[in-house]
């Protein structure tokens, strides 16, 4: 039975005939969920003495044989100092109090009350009735498990029941994206692997290392944060086979990566690292964008009812609805893409009857009329500034003719791989089907091409959008190679492991087991996805090895 605990005195009584491990457990994870709303507003000076008490606690609530109660006291020590730093933020300074709290309940004998504190302190921040839906979780979860494995399964478990609240997960990106936290990749790395993984996909560190971090002497603490965080990173590192040229190698390599600009379709990852996207809002039209649209929709209005009572070839008809059904009212909703992808088929299917001289089988005057709307429809798309720069990077990337055929099965493999990854939200792979059936639907050789080119546009976005945001640090891609592919060559879903906003690691290498070989036949012949095949093909070797 689910337990329900909404206040501390329910959580004191749970905890009165308990192991002290529960106590200890359950005030570090409190503190542990909103170390985000602690780190706003605290000065940078003391970021690291809030990670150690927060990842103490945890660790003496994982591993309650081990003799870390030295350190545990010492860095309640320090969480009383950072407890009083100065923090613009009612909901920081409380939030504070829980990770001390957390600290103490490990350090002494008053781990039910310091859970009690913890506890509240985190209900107290910005969480609210959330936190202590996840405590009473946690309850639930000792009560069902047998020691020793309560504490282990427990510590490595979801911390949020659900998805983390909003206050909490905006937080967290807020900082993440601080340029002062960029030596702090490896906390990062642990943070975000409890808050996405369960089970072994959420110990970053391993055992080994979790123990030897938190075992360390004070002097060692003390130290300044980029020499600890660097150790760290150092230990991490010697879990891997990857020497630091290869690091420093792929670290140029991604920093070097354009940023994704306007495209056919808006693509950017979720926390998870899947795909999705987004219905990007239209920029402001030239003038006479109304007018064109006003003017496409009475010229599609008379030519689906002649096609509709001449019983003309239904294929065509049906092609024509869906240009009609992307049209809106008003230009400041139209998307230009769409309907482009739409004016692309239906004007390759008029010349395809026009080239065969089979208009006949249509009605006289339809072909003329049918060009007459793809003509239109242009013209309203290139009243979109994002349209034409995305127009004019489509003649770039297009292939020669000759390359289709060959070009269309090494897209048509990269996009299966995506899939296969299970990179692809619903959005993403709704957009990418759409336009390989344009594809497919095409009639001419020229048509294919153009929708081949926005299918490329398409693939080099999504790619740009998993292997960079912003600059990713270049050991945060190495230290996930361990642990990862194994699982990639076993055909599993790796765990995903979100870098702050920079990199996605576990999609990145996903992609790295997925793609590399299509990806490398398109890059030979198209120079614009050189670059991204290049990066792909380094961690695709480090794999390998």
């Amino acid at each position: 039975m689910a337990l329900e605990i909404t206040k501390p005195e329910q959580l004191e009584k749970f905890l009165t005939d308990k192991p002290t491990q529960w106590s200890h457990l359950i005030a570090a994870r409190a503190a542990i969920r909103v170390l985000p709303v602690a780190l706003s507003g605290l000065l940078e000076e003391h970021w690291l003495a809030l990670f150690r008490a927060c990842f103490i606690s945890w660790a003496v609530g994982k591993f309650p044989a081990q003799n870390i109660a030295s350190s545990a006291a010492y860095s309640a020590i320090s969480a009383a100092r950072f407890a009083r730093a100065a923090t613009p933020s009612i909901a920081g300074s409380i939030a504070l109090s829980a990770a001390r709290a957390a600290a103490l309940s490990v350090a002494g004998s008053v781990a039910r009350s310091a859970a009690d504190s913890a506890a509240l302190s985190a209900a107290r921040s910005t969480a609210g009735p959330t936190s202590w839906e996840a405590i009473s979780a946690d309850a639930t979860g000792l009560t069902g498990r047998e020691p020793p494995q309560d504490f282990a399964e427990l510590a490595l478990s979801p911390l949020w029941p659900g998805e983390a609240p909003p206050s909490i997960a905006a937080r967290w990106k807020s900082w993440t994206e601080n340029e002062a936290a960029y030596h702090y990749a490896p906390w990062i790395n642990w943070y975000q692997s409890l808050l996405t993984g369960n089970g072994p996909s959420a110990d970053y560190f391993g055992p080994d290392l979790t123990l030897r971090i938190a075992q360390q002497p004070d002097g060692w603490w003390d130290r300044p944060a980029e020499k600890v965080n660097a150790d760290i990173a150092a230990w991490l590192a010697e879990l891997s086979s990857v020497n630091p040229s290869q690091e420093q190698s792929i670290d140029r390599q991604i920093s070097a990566l354009p940023s994704p600009g306007p495209g056919p379709v808006k693509i950017s990852p979720d926390p998870q690292g899947r795909l999705h996207v987004e219905a990007a809002p239209s920029d402001k039209p030239a003038p006479g964008a109304q007018t064109y649209l006003n003017g496409l929709r009475e010229k599609l209005g008379p030519l689906l009812g002649d096609m509709t009572q001449k019983n003309a070839d239904p294929f065509v008809t049906d092609m024509l609805k869906r240009l009609n059904e992307a049209l809106p009212e008003a230009v400041a909703t139209v998307d230009p893409f769409e309907i482009d992808l739409h004016r692309v088929t239906v004007t390759s299917i008029a010349d395809a009857y026009a080239s065969a001289g089979a208009e006949a089988e249509l009605f006289p005057g339809a072909v003329a009329r049918i060009l007459d709307v793809g003509r239109t429809a242009l013209r309203l798309c290139q009243c979109y500034p994002d349209f034409r720069v995305t127009e004019n990077d489509r003649q770039d990337i297009s292939p020669s003719p000759n390359l289709v055929p060959q070009l269309q099965l090494s897209a048509d493999g990269m996009v299966q791989g995506l899939k296969d990854a299970d990179l692809l939200a619903p959005s993403a792979q709704a957009a990418f089907d759409e336009t390989l059936l344009g594809i497919a639907q095409a009639r001419t050789p020229e048509a294919k091409r153009e929708l081949l080119a926005r299918l490329l546009q398409m693939l080099r976005d999504a790619m740009l959008a998993l292997l960079k945001v912003s600059k990713p640090p270049a050991q945060a891609v190495v230290l996930e190679l361990r642990s990862l592919t194994k699982d990639m060559y076993q055909g599993a879903r790796p765990k995903l492991v979100k870098i702050g906003s920079a990199l996605i690691v576990g999609s990145a290498l996903t992609v790295a087991a997925y793609v590399a070989g299509p990806l490398a036949t398109l890059a030979e012949k198209v120079p614009q996805l050189k670059e991204i095949s290049d990066v792909v093909k380094s961690l695709k070797d480090i794999i390998d090895k």
